[in-house]
């Protein structure tokens, strides 16, 4: 098996690129590429994170985006693991004998939980982009990637107030008079409601 660089440069990158919220909130990243002068047949990349900050929501968690399927258009192997220790493993390609996937789009969306308030760095490493030359069904073309990474803060902020329940005294009330209600819910101490 040969591996040959291609001299056409692609990116990666995270969305949002920095985001803010509470602790144990979820937040979703969205994984995105952009081929330039080629195609993307397959991909392997690392996403590294501090655990003591967020937590990995699942496994189920982290699903494939639709750049590489074409929305279902094309048929793709994709796999997910998780190593422990602030680390993920994603990988996919296409199946057979076609093109890869050209212009930008979403390769994986990951769902995370916070867990402890402070910041985050979330990164792409060790990144992979083959595309879909085949020289002698051996050689496949390793694509140039430029990474971008993303920062998550988390603090521990006010929680929403949630109304559980509401119920008045009276069904029918004219103008000028007064009902009296009850209303329960959780985080709501001191806070108006309209």
């Amino acid at each position: 098996f040969f591996i040959k660089l291609v001299n056409a440069t692609s990116y990666i990158n995270l969305i949002p690129k920095s985001a803010s919220i509470n602790v144990n909130s979820l937040i979703t990243l969205d994984v995105n590429a952009s081929i330039v002068q080629d195609d993307l047949y397959g991909y392997e990349f690392e996403i590294n994170y501090d655990s003591s900050k967020l937590s990995l929501a699942g496994i189920n968690n982290i699903t494939e985006g639709n750049f590489l399927s074409q929305s279902g258009t094309f048929k793709t192997h994709f796999n997910v693991k998780s190593a422990g220790g602030g680390l993920i493993v994603v990988y996919s390609s296409r199946n057979g004998s076609v093109l890869g996937a050209k212009g930008s789009g979403t390769l994986a969306r990951i769902q995370f939980l916070s867990a402890a308030t402070g910041t985050s760095l979330v990164k792409i490493t060790k990144v992979k982009f083959v595309n879909s030359t085949i020289n002698n069904q051996s050689v496949r073309e390793i694509i140039p990637v430029l990474t971008d990474n993303s920062t998550v803060t988390i603090s521990t902020g006010s929680l929403p107030c949630t109304i559980t329940s509401a119920i008045w005294n009276q069904t029918l009330v004219n103008e000028n008079n007064y009902v009296e209600a009850r209303v329960t819910g959780s985080n709501c101490d001191g806070k108006q409601i309209n």
